[in-house]
Parts: C-alpha cells; sequence; structure tokens
C-alpha cells in the first residue's frame, strides 16, 4: 500500500535471491470498513519498474515464472 508498505517490495524480492522462496503481491482489497483509497494502491507496472530498476542496479537478474492458470498473481 502506497505510504505504508510500498519501500518495502524490494526487500521482498531481495529475499529471493538468498531463500528458495517465491514472493507474491497482492492488492489492497476494497472491502467494506477497510477505508479504501485508490490513492493507496501501487500499480502492477509500478511495482515491476521499480523491481526492474533496483536489479539494473543490483547488477542481477530477475526472471519470470510461469504462472499456473489458477494464479492471482505474476511469479517472480
Amino acid at each position: 500500500m502506497r505510504g505504508i508498505n510500498d519501500d518495502e517490495i524490494c526487500n521482498f524480492v531481495e529475499l529471493t535471491r538468498h531463500k528458495p522462496i517465491n514472493v507474491r503481491f497482492i492488492e489492497f482489497m476494497p472491502f467494506d470498513g477497510n477505508v479504501w483509497n485508490v490513492k493507496k494502491l501501487v500499480p502492477y507496472a509500478e511495482m515491476l519498474d521499480k523491481v526492474v530498476r533496483y536489479t539494473f542496479e543490483k547488477c542481477t537478474t530477475i526472471f519470470f515464472c510461469q504462472c499456473l492458470s489458477m494464479d492471482y498473481g505474476i511469479i517472480y
């Protein structure tokens, strides 16, 4: 969520370099009572751009994994 944890995106990606884990980023879901505001959303394209710039600066590679048909995200 923008302003809450969007500064931690690259830290989560960094975990995957040293540990055999998958990281998934899910959107803040607009449920009644959770005070949804579109300004809190960090779009997929913005997150991807941040990760690509980070991996470029670290001279490392990002791998896109094939998603299963029932997955709700993209695995890197």
